[in-house]
């Protein structure tokens, strides 16, 4: 499916050209230094039977699957979860390869009517991040709260986003809206990494509005509105949860089609909590007899 040039005979491969009479590009794969075990001029891992080499592989995921050299049930959860949200939101499947790297198989799914499902500005995102050369790293310690920074560094604290997706489920709106898709969409954008991929000629990370300013968006709230806008989904009224008073629940507006929902902050239940993990422990609990 790439462009040949009729005058050579070579494959427009986009950051490469292919000679098919010699099997081999003229220029090293931009990616080259991550792969030391690997021909600097190879195409798909040696394999493009199952692999494309498109959009590179910059979103490591590595530590949400091991952690103090063991499988972490709760860095599997929020994988699956993440993974899942960002095949809803791009139109795109995701898997994770051998070096922990998130990668997608460049296709973009349809409807039954065949139209392209996914926000468009999403999955320019997001295979501008997995295109990058730099990486993005992305963790789970719930010590810590979700947040992004640095070069490229993400951490997913899944108690948060599970009372985030709790918190809209009870007002009635979607989890896919506030869930792990979009928090880590979100949080990306905090790091120069997804800073660059928005504004290749940005100077500084991209912020949060002063906490002055309640009512402000911010910048990362506005650009993932947009991913939310297209997919038809609520977008955010502000970056912050709100409080009227210091013993009032804390609150926040979500605007779709003209009407505002108020959404209250609350958590998710134990019950539940270990209900959407079960898959996960299913898994890791699987053995073959």
């Amino acid at each position: 499916g790439k462009e040949i040039q009729n005058e050579t005979q070579w494959y427009d491969y986009g950051a490469r050209m292919y000679d098919p009479q010699l099997g081999r590009f003229f220029t090293q794969d931009r990616f080259a230094t991550k792969y030391f075990s690997l021909s600097p001029y190879q195409y798909a891992a040696n394999d493009p039977i199952r692999n494309i080499d498109v959009n590179g592989d910059s979103i490591n995921v590595s530590n949400l699957i091991i952690q103090n050299g063991k499988l972490s049930t709760e860095g599997l959860y929020v994988l699956f979860n993440m993974v899942s949200d960002l095949s809803d939101i791009t139109g795109q499947n995701f898997s994770v390869n051998g070096s922990g790297n998130l990668v997608s198989d460049g296709k973009i799914n349809k409807d039954k009517n065949g139209n392209q499902i996914g926000s468009k500005s999403a999955r320019k995102y997001v295979n501008g991040l997995i295109g990058s050369t730099r990486d993005i790293k992305v963790t789970n310690d719930n010590s810590k709260s979700t947040q992004g920074g640095g070069i490229g560094s993400v951490n997913i604290n899944s108690d948060q986003i599970d009372n985030n997706i709790a918190s809209m489920q009870s007002a009635g709106l979607g989890e896919l809206t506030f869930g792990y898709g979009m928090s880590f969409l979100h949080e990306s954008m905090h790091t120069a990494t997804g800073t660059f991929v928005m504004n290749p000629s940005a100077t500084t990370a991209i912020g949060d509005p002063s906490p002055t300013t309640p009512n402000a968006q911010g910048p990362t709230v506005t650009n993932v509105n947009v991913f939310r806008n297209e997919l038809g989904l609520p977008e955010r009224s502000h970056y912050f949860w709100q409080q009227t008073s210091t013993t009032a629940p804390k609150t926040m507006r979500w605007n779709q089609g003209g009407k505002t929902t108020t959404v209250t902050q609350g958590t998710m239940t134990p019950a539940v909590k270990q209900q959407r993990r079960g898959i996960i422990n299913a898994i890791l609990n699987f053995r073959l007899p």
